[in-house]
């Protein structure tokens, strides 16, 4: 019973850089793909861009 606004989903477990601790990068990138950002570099996933981009750890 909630609001659908067509976000997109990206699993978090397929990323090519460190899956199993990249949920916050993951759940940016469903957001900022929603609001209509354009792909951030060349890796092959949405979510792998912004995890490099953002990432400083």
């Amino acid at each position: 019973m909630g609001i659908n606004h067509n976000v997109p989903y990206f699993n978090q477990e397929n990323n090519v850089i460190e899956g199993w601790r990249s949920c916050g990068a993951t759940s940016a990138a469903m957001c900022l793909k929603y609001f209509g950002v354009p792909d951030l570099g060349p890796m092959p996933q949405y979510e792998d861009d912004v995890k490099k981009r953002f990432d400083r750890l």
